[in-house]
């Protein structure tokens, strides 16, 4: 009996354990799913425009099996095609199934004048789209309008009782444009495609679309219903403006191809790029300032190694980036980029770090050492201190240094300064503002104060 006991408890414990490593196993796979290489998929995307909504039925193929998060950057209601559960936040894909269909509605007033969606479709993540293709079906009460993409347009029949679009593209979901009246569709120089009203002016700006290698795969929509606008690989060109103003718009288009920058608010700073790369000057006041600085700083080939690294390092661009190429293009730290990357903001001039940390009575000091016109500054505060003065800021940007019975008055930016109520006038400022620190210059660390620094195991100390 007991014997027949330990069997029974044996079998057991090799049941369970067989089952947890069945679990893990699957655990392990379906994180594997989540955490490992994207799953490459394709998305077809059936919608049908009826009265106030657009019904949407969204199929991704090609998956594997595992876990799925579910992005829905619009918020809205939907439901997976033979499961009960609504707007789940994620999906399971079982072994043998390869795709999932997603169905929703999208709010829709077919007499609006102009719609334009971006961000509009469910999304999965740990996935990436490789091609999709987006049928859009119009009932023929619902005729008032066209549709455009930022796709080309493969397919457009127009059958008794409804109207027919079929978009396709390489990649994810592009956005869809909407809009009363005819649009007509034409493609020009091998991918660009051109959406346009009847009666457009479109030869000319069809010549300057031909004229640009770098809007391969865009599209523009040349409308008088709606304002200029870009999202994606989509632009619309508002046709009420001057043929002038549209080439200007068509120029920043390839500026936005050759340079595409992943936030907003660094935008403006591609200009800088096109500068240098075309040897001219575009863009805002300060964009023209940071051309003009790097100019003048860079050599030609140091300045054609940092364009020639951009063009190829991956892309969207950000300033973080930027400062890492121009580094690695000059072989000196610098984050030049990143400090003017604020357009209003008062300009920063070019200057770099240097390696190596200040360290006073063996205290490393935080605030970096730098190089800025190819000399050597350190970090005012710390250093006035460590040669044993006491100071006050004055509202006036005047600051005052006492120790024992000196006074000296120092003005950032200014070739002046003030010992014991002594004038003394200098060539070039002592201290100086860079990126909202006070540095003062080696050569007058020592003249001033007497302070020398020295280099002791990778460090710059001073005696």
């Amino acid at each position: 009996m007991r014997r027949a006991l330990y069997l029974l408890t044996f079998i057991l414990v090799i049941a369970v354990g067989a089952m947890m490593l069945w679990q893990w196993k699957v655990f392990s796979k379906e994180r594997e799913q989540l955490e490992g290489e994207q799953t490459a998929t394709e998305q077809l995307i059936h919608i049908e425009q009826t009265n106030k909504r657009l019904s949407v039925m969204q199929t991704f193929s090609g998956l594997n099996a595992g876990t799925y998060k579910i992005g829905n950057p619009m918020q809205i209601a939907y439901t997976i095609e033979g499961r009960g559960e609504m707007a789940p936040a994620s999906v399971k894909v079982d072994e043998g199934e390869s795709e999932i269909t997603f169905v929703y509605d999208i709010p829709f007033e077919g007499n609006e004048i102009s719609r334009l969606l971006t961000g509009w479709a469910v999304e999965l993540e740990n996935t990436e789209t490789v091609k999709t293709r987006v049928e859009i079906m119009v009932a023929e009460d619902r005729r008032a309008g066209s549709w455009a993409a930022g796709a080309p347009l493969i397919g457009k029949a127009k059958k008794e009782h409804i109207d027919y679009y079929m978009f396709e593209n390489e990649g994810p979901v592009y956005p869809l444009y909407y809009q009363t009246g005819q649009l007509l569709f034409a493609k020009i120089a091998g991918a660009t495609g051109l959406y346009y009203e009847e009666g457009a002016r479109v030869d000319e700006i069809e010549t300057v679309l031909a004229e640009s290698s770098l809007l391969e795969n865009q599209f523009a929509i040349l409308t008088s219903k709606h304002n200029s606008f870009e999202s994606q690989n989509l632009y619309l060109l508002d046709n009420r403006q001057s043929i002038e103003q549209l080439k200007n718009r068509i120029a920043n288009m390839n500026i936005d191809a050759a340079f595409p920058f992943e936030e907003d608010e660094e935008r403006w700073q591609q200009h800088v790029l096109h500068s240098l790369a075309n040897e001219m000057e575009s863009g805002s006041e300060k964009a023209k300032q940071m051309t003009r600085i790097l100019k003048e700083g860079l050599l030609e080939s140091e300045a054609a190694s940092f364009i020639q690294s951009v063009k190829i390092v991956e892309q969207p661009l950000a300033a973080v980036v930027l400062d890492e190429v121009l580094s690695g293009a000059l072989n000196k730290e610098t984050a030049f980029f990143s400090l003017n990357s604020v357009e209003t903001a008062e300009i920063v001039p070019l200057f770099y770090y240097d390696e190596r940390k200040l360290a006073l009575n063996g205290t490393e000091i935080e605030q970096p050492i730098v190089y800025f016109e190819n000399r050597r500054l350190v970090p005012f505060f710390a250093m006035i201190s460590y040669a044993g003065f006491q100071y006050e800021s004055i509202d006036t940007g005047e600051i005052v240094l006492t120790r024992s019975g000196d006074t000296l008055r120092m003005y950032p930016g200014e070739n002046v300064f003030i010992f014991n109520g002594t004038d003394y006038s200098v060539k070039s400022p002592p201290v100086i503002m860079l990126a909202n620190e006070l540095y003062i210059y080696e050569n007058w660390l020592r003249d001033i104060f007497g302070v020398k620094l020295t280099e002791q195991q990778g460090y710059l100390t001073a005696k």
